[in-house]
């Protein structure tokens, strides 16, 4: 790493601490007193409760936090816009998930890991992967253009391409892709219940949300019944880019309306395609409502193999130093292409040796040794790997990271919790579980290793074991607004006897007032 971006790291460091000290007393101060309604949650609208944070309104009808103001600030410029609601009316909208940068206007990083990510449509990391990239993208001020992002929120995102050039990536393109939101998100207003009799949609091609799509694919949807052929035609089935009415002919065959687009469509571009209720079955019910999906093209014709999974996944933590490590191919590889040259594995700069075997779409690399404990390794699988007809990858290489832990498969962990880590507004009645992966040895499972504490304060209460979940009941209600803390130690272990992975499982939550 250079000492440019050794300075530039330190500095997003330290502006993340600031800032989020800063976060919950701007939202609290600058907010417009302004009182919404209690008619739920409008689209496109931002709420708030009594406590700090910031809510936009989704489509679907559900709210989405803001993880912190710089999230914030890449969408709305000031918080003149947020109205103050009622607890009892947010407790009402069902949370829908975070907010995530808005793409083109920042780069983010997260300190566990070392590389510098653009964010692209729909939450989509791409590895800025030189200084020159950066600059090139973001000017001479790059290394301000940075925000650290909490490993917690990491989540939120999913790591696609790298970005191997600057035309790899349009800042602006890529802020009008998702100029709301709601379009950033996907999110569409949920499909009222059809009346008795009315045709629905029940599955479409490409499905809705899906990313990297072919530029020369066909567009469908397939129906609950049959329908009246004469009523599937241009009229009632359109795909947009934008505002821009896409050229097409439409065919309907055994249930399904295929939309054939003039040309091919065009890269790295979001389409929406629509079924009115103009198309009617054959004893002529519309549809209750116009049904509408959305999908992203990539960069590439269809015939370039990708990457459809990968185990383990991008950015897992807590990985088995026993692990293997394997990409799955959306179609048939030219094995002879599929080795230690074209799938590799490095911690660092430093390559880890191993063996590569190929079977079922299926590329996995076997380490000749156990990897070693919390440390980030990244695979790589490059264009030298082609399919039987000799197409490289789509896209350019695909890349992925992945943290270890320090233990080997086989060791229990902690699959969920109630409350979850972070959540607010939390009952002071409430009780605290921990799932297990595995059954665990309960005369383990006790209040040695199963604590609450509120600050520095243990909080008294009864464990048991049932059935994988060990819950904490506390023996009087929790004080309100306070944060609390659970852990499950290392103490607790299965019935061989092996200890949590990863070491002590801690969570924290916030009683409501």
């Amino acid at each position: 790493m250079s000492e440019t971006m050794r300075i530039g790291r330190k500095v997003v460091v330290y502006a993340v601490v600031l800032t989020t000290l800063l976060w919950s007393m701007m939202a609290a101060v600058l907010v417009a007193p302004l009182k919404a309604s209690a008619a739920g949650c409008v689209s496109g609208s931002l709420i708030k409760g009594s406590l700090p944070a910031v809510y936009y309104c989704g489509a679907d009808g559900k709210r989405y936090v803001f993880t912190n103001d710089k999230n914030y600030f890449t969408w709305y410029p000031n918080f003149s816009g947020v109205q103050i609601v009622s607890d009892n009316d947010l407790a009402g909208i069902q949370i829908g998930g975070n907010v995530t940068y808005r793409p083109g206007v920042r780069m983010v990083k997260i300190q566990s890991d070392p590389k510098t990510y653009a964010i692209a449509h729909g939450g989509s990391l791409r590895w800025v992967q030189t200084e020159a990239l950066a600059s090139c993208l973001w000017g001479s001020n790059w290394n301000t253009q940075i925000d650290d992002i909490s490993d917690a929120f990491f989540v939120n995102y999913q790591v696609g391409f790298a970005i191997t050039s600057c035309a790899d990536y349009n800042r602006t393109g890529e802020m009008q892709n998702s100029e709301t939101i709601n379009e950033d998100k996907e999110l569409t207003a949920p499909q009222p219940i059809p009346p008795p009799g009315a045709p629905t949609v029940i599955s479409v091609s490409p499905q809705n949300g899906a990313t990297n799509v072919s530029l020369n694919s066909t567009v469908q949807a397939t129906f609950s019944e049959h329908m009246n052929a004469s009523t599937i035609n241009t009229g009632t089935f359109t795909l947009m880019r934008g505002s821009v009415a896409v050229a097409g002919s439409v065919s309907y065959t055994n249930d399904t309306a295929t939309f054939f687009p003039n040309a091919n469509l065009e890269a790295n571009t979001t389409y929406t395609a629509t079924i009115s209720t103009g198309a009617r079955d054959t004893g002529g019910e519309t549809l209750a409502v116009n049904y509408t999906w959305s999908f992203s093209t990539g960069a590439s014709l269809s015939g370039s193999p990708t990457v459809v999974s990968t185990s383990p996944t991008a950015s897992a933590t807590n990985v088995a130093i026993d692990a293997t490590v394997s990409a799955t191919f959306n179609e048939a590889m030219n094995a002879s292409t599929i080795n230690t040259n074209t799938f590799t594995l490095v911690r660092g700069s430093t390559s880890v040796s191993g063996s590569v075997s190929y079977v079922g779409n299926t590329a996995t690399f076997t380490p000749s040794a156990q990897l070693q404990s919390n440390v980030a390794y990244t695979a790589t699988i490059t264009t030298g790997a082609k399919d039987s007809d000799g197409n490289s990858l789509s896209g350019g290489a695909y890349v992925w990271t992945f943290t270890t832990g320090n233990f080997a498969t086989g060791s229990p962990s902690v699959l969920s919790t109630t409350p979850q880590d972070g959540a607010t507004g939390v009952s002071v009645g409430t009780t605290i579980t921990a799932t297990f992966s595995e059954p665990m040895n309960a005369s383990t499972i006790n209040n040695g290793t199963f604590t609450l504490m509120q600050g520095s304060t243990p909080v008294a209460g009864t464990v048991n074991y049932s059935g994988n979940t060990a819950t904490f009941t506390p023996n009087a209600s929790l004080s309100a607004s306070a944060t609390h803390t659970a852990t499950i130690s290392t103490g607790a272990r299965d019935n061989e006897g092996n200890s949590l992975s990863g070491g002590a499982k801690s969570w924290s939550f916030v009683t409501a007032p």
